[in-house]
């Protein structure tokens, strides 16, 4: 679940245990739903215009990133990866959103650390800010910096956007 701008966000059931991202707003908080979805979403986040979420069951058991605008239309995926299973277990922790885009981090392919965070919005090709992350373990964003921590490093790094 997430909140912006008077609406809440949320998987829930439209119609006979169909699922789907859910909003309502005021007055009111009448529900109505923006797109059905069949796989779990451990993580949302609404900035600006956009709803972006982490769905689990992409590549190879991995997840996939995806935008909508928040008045609903089709989502548009951003960004898959079978890399990405830390972030579909712990979404809240691996993905941060804003105005610019949605930031999020990949686990390493094995021992190596070859770890990214990455960053990338709709129309707007995904880019990776910062490799070599040994072992992702939080990411955030405020003004035009993007903090992450590196368990494997034990360190908390602030990149600018």
């Amino acid at each position: 679940m997430t909140a912006g701008q008077g609406a809440a966000y949320w998987l829930g059931t439209a119609v006979a245990s169909a699922e789907a991202i859910m909003t309502a707003s005021a007055p009111g908080f009448l529900r109505s739903s923006l797109a059905p979805r069949d796989a779990a979403i451990p993580a949302m986040r609404a900035a600006g215009t956009s709803l972006y979420w982490v769905e689990r069951g992409g590549l190879s058991d991995g997840a996939s990133l995806f935008v909508m605008d928040r008045a609903g239309g089709t989502p548009i995926r951003v960004f898959e990866s079978s890399r990405m299973s830390a972030s579909a277990s712990y979404g809240h922790a691996l993905f941060a959103a804003d105005t610019d885009g949605a930031y999020w981090m990949v686990d390493p392919s094995g021992p190596l650390s070859d770890g990214a965070l990455y960053q990338g919005a709709e129309g707007v090709p995904p880019q990776i800010l910062v490799s070599g992350i040994g072992r992702p373990g939080g990411v955030a964003v405020s003004g035009g910096r993007v903090v992450f921590t590196d368990m494997g490093a034990g360190s908390v790094v602030r990149v600018s956007k």
